[in-house]
Parts: C-alpha cells; structure tokens; sequence
C-alpha cells in the first residue's frame, strides 16, 4: 500500500497562461464524471493544487515559463502513484483532438518519473531548452542538490542566471553598482566544492547569492568561472535562513 504514495511527474506544454489553464481545468473538474469529485485551489503566482476526499494526497499543478521557449510554458502534475488513473484522465483530457478550440493543441505529455523540487524541475527545464552554444552550465550535481531545497522564486532565479551568463569580469566599463556585484560574486570562498566536469576536476570557488523577499530564505549557487571560454559552471547549491 505504501506504493501508492510515491510521488510521481509528468509534464506537459503549453501556449496557455496560468489563468487559462485553471479555467479549462476547471471545467473538465465539473464535466468529467472520475474529476468532478476535485477542486481547484491556488497556491502561488506560479502553481495550483488539486484537491479531492478521495485521492491519495493533493495534485500540484507548476506552471513554469522557460526562457528561449517564446509563449511556451511547461506544465508538471505532481502527485501520488495512487492517483495515477485520475491524473491520467484529466492529461487525456487536456490533449484530446477537440482542444483545439481552446488553443491548447501543443500540450504535449511525457511518461511519468520521480518528482523533483520545484527548484530541480525548473533548472530540470532549462537546461533541456537551453541553447547548447550557451556559456552558463548547470551540471546534474547542482540539479541533485536542488532536488533539497525548498526555496524558489522564478522572477529572481531567472534575473540571476541572466546575470551570470554576462558575467566578465575582463570586460572593464560597467556602471559602479554592476561592477560591485560583479566583484561579489567572483570573490573566492575557502573551502570550495570540487567537482568533475568534463572529466577534469573544477573548484567552485565562487558564490552567488539570491535572497527571497518574502520569507528571506537564502539560495546559494556555487560556480565556476572559466576564463578561458568565459563559461560558467554551476555545480552545486544549497539554501539557508529556511523558514
């Protein structure tokens, strides 16, 4: 019986917005005989859950926008392998030939996995529709490390890799403030995590830090900084200040 407990994933995308997508969900909940025994309740600017007296644990719906994915956005049901079924027919639903009509014709599903965070599953995202020419690396370790942090903010994280993917620190005419940040973050911590990449091994000796507004939980990336090809390697992160 503990098996129908396991947290399980599928994903979908999607051209829908947020908004959107709880309307048509919605009104497959009131239509649909195996689904109108659910509800819908919000839960951030970002995801949904699905509730129901009679299902093994809620159903969290992540609506997550990837940048380089233009309109597109990936959707990712979590939920307990008990609820498989359930989660199976509403997919069904969302992907049938007649959702057309309601623009939702590029939902595509993938096989279920183990769950993620929601900090893994989004840089999970990035990395699979990231520019392979890119200079910003992040490596299967910091993916694993995210998979125990429960922080996230999708505004700030995204701000954050932008920002480090522009950083040189060879180049010399940034404004005052930029030129401060940049200093910051490639300050050299002791004690630095090694890892390997590419099968050398790379000393993460720089950190950057993202702070949440609203619970002033810390996140920390820690980097490396290739001079040479101007890449940059996340390999590892951990979050503190956790509430």
């Amino acid at each position: 019986m503990k098996q129908n407990f396991k947290l399980l994933q599928t994903k979908l995308s999607t051209t829908l917005t947020l908004p959107a997508l709880q309307k048509i969900i919605e009104t497959h909940l009131q239509s649909n005989d195996l689904l109108n025994s659910l509800w819908l309740v919000p839960s951030s600017e970002h995801a949904f859950e699905l509730h129901g007296l009679n299902l093994h644990g809620r159903i969290q719906v992540y609506h997550f926008c990837i940048p380089d994915l233009k309109q597109e956005a990936i959707i990712t049901l979590e939920f307990c392998k008990g609820d498989e079924a359930i989660v199976a027919q509403l997919v069904k639903r969302l992907t049938a030939p007649e959702a057309d009509k309601i623009h939702t014709k590029k939902i595509l599903g993938e096989k279920c996995r183990n769950s993620d965070s929601e900090l893994a599953a989004y840089l999970t995202n990035f990395v699979n529709h990231q520019d392979q020419i890119n200079t910003l690396h992040i490596t299967s370790t910091a993916i694993e490390m995210a998979r125990h942090c429960s922080w996230f903010n999708e505004a700030e994280l995204t701000e954050e890799l932008d920002f480090l993917t522009e950083l040189h620190p060879d180049h010399g005419n940034y404004k005052e403030s930029l030129r401060q940040r940049k200093e910051q973050v490639l300050q050299v911590w002791p004690q630095s995590k090694t890892i390997w990449f590419r099968g050398s091994k790379i000393k993460l000796c720089h950190q950057a830090h993202i702070v949440c507004p609203v619970t002033d939980a810390v996140l920390a990336l820690h980097f490396a900084y290739l001079p040479q090809t101007k890449e940059i390697i996340i390999g590892y992160m951990h979050q503190y200040n956790d509430v």
